[in-house]
Order: C-alpha cells, then structure tokens, then sequence
C-alpha cells in the first residue's frame, strides 16, 4: 500500500505519497489531473505528514519537525524551517 494525502488550489492537484518501502514521493497536476508530473523527495524528507498548496507551482510541507517548501512546481524541496 501507498499512503497519500492531497491539496488543491485552483486547477493544481498536489499528492505527497509514501510507499510500503518508505520512499517519500510528490506527484503534482498543473491542469485539473489530466496530466501528472512526480518528483521524488530528498532522503531527509522522510514521513510526510500532508501536503498544502500555497500558490502556483508552490506548497508546503511538514515533514519530521521540519517545514520543506517549493516554489517551482515539486522540481526542488528546500528546508524552510527550522533554518538549515
């Protein structure tokens, strides 16, 4: 099993998935869900804890006491919080 959590804003679908072999993945829809594009997550960004779209080609997520954030559609994650 996969286990995903979900953000919408607008027509941008964001899914932030982890699989039974604890490989943290983001896949994201620019068009509603008729195409979908999927990033892998950086090995720190273990144990997703959701996914929350912040604008376009942004989002957020907590993920093990820390804050990731991308602003170039899933492309890149960076660790907004704390400071890394």
């Amino acid at each position: 099993g996969t286990f995903c959590t979900v953000s919408e804003l607008g027509a941008e679908i964001w899914l932030a998935c982890q699989d039974n072999s604890n490989l943290n993945w983001v896949l994201r829809s620019a068009d509603g869900g008729s195409t979908w594009t999927a990033y892998r997550l950086p090995a720190a960004a273990s144990g997703t804890n959701g996914i929350f779209a912040t604008g376009p080609d942004s989002a957020v997520m907590p993920i093990g006491g820390s804050l990731w954030r991308t602003t170039n559609g899933g492309k890149a994650w960076t660790q907004s919080w704390p400071a890394s």
